[in-house]
């Protein structure tokens, strides 16, 4: 069931033009995802959706997760300045967190959501969410940019 709602919110994506494609990583489909046009910069991300299966109280659900980098090839030499500008934005994010992966130097935002176990509320759920996220980063898109290229 939780791999349908990968398809339902591929084909949402899909219907508003977005670029999409289901991939298989560590036993895990992935719905990727190029996010453009966000913030006043006009800006593009790309967004890694999955849903993880977990079984609380014996009751299948899954956690969906939307991971999405914004910026990539930090300097090295900033990263820890820009994640304490990011921990700064984190306290007023509406949902979700920016943060920083120093091995790849990578910005991200990622956000996770139980899904219900009612198939079509979980679609709704997934789509809500979705929207979310993409509202989410429409709003901070210039700042975190602004934060990645240095500018802290």
């Amino acid at each position: 069931m939780f791999v349908g709602v990968l398809d339902y919110l591929e084909a949402v994506l899909e219907d508003t033009g977005h670029e999409t494609l289901i991939t298989r990583q560590g036993g895990l489909d992935i719905l990727k995802v190029r996010l453009e046009h966000l913030g006043k910069a006009d800006g593009t991300a790309l967004a890694e959706i999955c849903a993880v299966p977990f079984t609380p109280d014996r009751t299948e659900r899954a956690l969906l997760q939307f991971f999405t980098t914004f910026a990539a090839n930090l300097d090295e030499k900033l990263l820890d300045k820009e994640i304490a500008a990011y921990n700064e934005m984190n306290l007023t994010l509406m949902c979700g967190t920016i943060g920083v992966h120093k091995g790849l130097k990578q910005a991200y935002h990622k956000y996770t959501v139980v899904l219900p176990a009612d198939e079509n509320a979980a679609y709704r759920q997934a789509t809500d969410s979705l929207d979310l996220v993409v509202g989410v980063l429409n709003g901070v898109f210039d700042q975190a940019v602004l934060i990645a290229d240095g500018r802290v």
